[in-house]
Parts: C-alpha cells; structure tokens; sequence
C-alpha cells in the first residue's frame, strides 16, 4: 500500500474543493461524539482524610440555611424553569448533531465519489446525501458511549470505595485494581477509535446496519492488521505534526492581534471597545476554517485509506479462494 500516496491525494482533494472544509467545520462539531475520552481531573482536589472534628455541627448549621433558603422558593416553578431549560438544551443538541453527523457522512460520500470519477458533488448535495445516514451514525456514537459508560463505571466505583475506606490493605488492593481499570479502558479506547473509523466508513459508503458494520470492520482490521497499524501511527504522526503548526500558528496570530490591540489602546482608548469584539470574530472564524480544514483532511485519508485497503484485502481473499482448491484438489 502506497501510503504517500494517500496522504498527497489527501492533501489535493482538501486544498483543491473547498467545499470540504465547510463540510469539515460542521463535522468538527460531532468530532468527540461516540468517541471514546474520558476525564478524570474532577478527582483533584478531593481529600478523603479531612479532620471530622467540628463537622457535626457545621454540618446542622449548613442544613438550617439550606431548608430557610428552600422554604422560600416556589419549587414547582424552579422544576418548570429547569425542566424547559432542558429540552431547550436538549434540541440545540440534536439540530447540531443533526448537521454534524450529516455533513461527516457528507465528507465521506463526496471524497469517494471524487475518487471514483463522478467528481465533486458540493456542500448542498453532500449535506442531502450525508443526512440519510444520521440515525445511524447517532446509533453508533450513542453505542460507543454506553459500552465505555459500562467498562468505567466499576473504575469510578472502586475509587469510591478507596475515599471510604482508609485501611492500607484495601487502598493498596483497590489502587492495583484502578491502575489495572484504567490500563484496560486505553487498550478498549485505542481498538474502538480503530474500529469506530471504519464502521463509520462501511454505514455510509456501503450502507450497512450499525452491529454489521462493526462487524466487518473489526474482521477487516483483523485480516490486515499490520497495514491498519501503519496507517493508523502514520495519521498520528501527521495530525501531531499539523496539532504542532495550529499552535504556533495560534500563537503568532495571538500575538499579532494582542500587538495590534495595545497600539490602538494607546493612540485611542475607546477603539479597544470596537478592535475587542472585531478580534474575537476573527479569532472564531479564522480557527473555525482552519479546524474545518483539519477535519476534511483527516476524513479524506480515512476515506481513501479505506478504499485502498478494500482493495488489497479484495486481493487476499481472492488469492485464498484460488489456493483452496489446489489444497483440496482430489488426487487421482
């Protein structure tokens, strides 16, 4: 597999259709969405062994303050407040899954069909091309969150149970535990961001059910294991090496317009008020084009990857079924 070539055919779809990085930036918006990350900074801070004297009576002033306060709101309308606020959340969320995972399945529709020699298809088209498989790509991130949900959930348990209970033996035994949960949601993290790569790929361009497509995707990855492995540390080594130019990038353009903003403070204290606002819009749009940019490019090699690597596995399997029978052949 010519690798190289992939990358260069990447770069010139990306650069050459710029409706891509439309496509990019709404993508960008699902880029975490049934992946698996997961935080645990939330823990910092806490200390088990606070001293627990004069935590009684902190404790009932802190309740007496707490029933005043709540005496003197009108609950049920707090609820109402709460409740609306809710699924006003709730719909934003799923209108900008919606685009999300509509134009992430766009940008694979239309790189494939570029490659097959139809050419490009435009943002418009995508979008209506890449909306038909929302349900199912939602299925596949709601999937992935509920499996990593369910191996975390006895790490978080465990290190509850290690707050509790102080004796040495237990801390030592859960805190082996932990490290040994831990190393195994990074191993279960790395095989799903593999497969998730490919299962996205097979429901849009070949427009297989969620568990079938998980399926065959584990099975390909499986049967060329050492080309997946190779494209995989070669993806991270160029998405390293653009994470890098983005932060210098970044910096320079921070730079440039924090210059810019203490020469007009200086020569005008009231222009500050208008260059303020007309930074942060720039700021927004400039990293929005250039993370859209980032998304397309890095959907186009997975894209392509993919289509390569049906290619060579094609040749495998048809190089298997034409060895069989000479292994089988019956002898005379």
């Amino acid at each position: 597999m010519d690798y190289g070539q992939i990358i260069k055919r990447s770069w010139e779809i990306v650069k050459k259709n710029k409706f891509l990085w439309w496509l990019g930036i709404l993508a960008a918006f699902a880029g975490s969405f049934g992946s698996p990350s997961f935080n645990f900074s939330g823990l910092r801070g806490f200390s088990p062994s606070q001293s627990s004297s004069g935590t009684n009576m902190q404790s009932e002033d802190f309740a007496k303050q707490v029933s005043e306060i709540f005496s003197k709101i009108n609950v049920p309308a707090i609820i109402a407040i709460g409740a609306t606020i809710l699924v006003f959340i709730l719909i934003i969320y799923l209108v900008v899954l919606y685009f999300s995972l509509s134009a992430k399945a766009g940008l694979i529709i239309s790189v494939n069909r570029m490659e097959k020699g139809d050419g490009a298809i435009g943002f418009r088209s995508a979008m209506r091309e890449g909306r038909k498989y929302f349900w199912k790509l939602f299925g596949l991130g709601w999937l992935v969150i509920l499996a990593m949900s369910a191996l975390i959930f006895p790490i978080f348990a465990l290190i509850f149970l290690l707050i509790v209970w102080h004796p040495v033996a237990i801390a030592i035994s859960l805190g082996l535990l932990i490290f040994i949960g831990f190393i195994a949601v990074i191993g279960f993290s790395f095989v799903v961001s593999i497969v998730l790569v490919f299962t996205q790929i097979m429901i849009v361009l070949e427009n297989k059910k969620v568990f079938a497509s998980i399926r065959d995707s584990y099975k390909l990855i499986k049967r060329n294991l050492k080309d997946v492995a190779i494209g995989y540390a070669i993806m991270m080594g160029v998405s390293a090496l653009i994470g890098l130019m983005v932060i210098i990038l970044m910096f320079v353009v921070v730079a440039l317009l924090i210059l810019g903003g203490v020469i007009l403070f200086f020569a005008n204290k009231t222009t500050i008020f208008v260059y303020a606002p007309l930074v942060i819009a720039v700021s927004i749009v400039f990293f929005a084009v250039v993370g859209g940019f980032v998304t397309a490019f890095t959907s186009t090699y997975w894209t392509l990857f993919y289509r390569a690597l049906g290619y060579v596995d094609s040749k495998k399997i048809e190089s298997g079924i034409k060895k069989e029978p000479l292994l089988q052949a019956p002898t005379i």
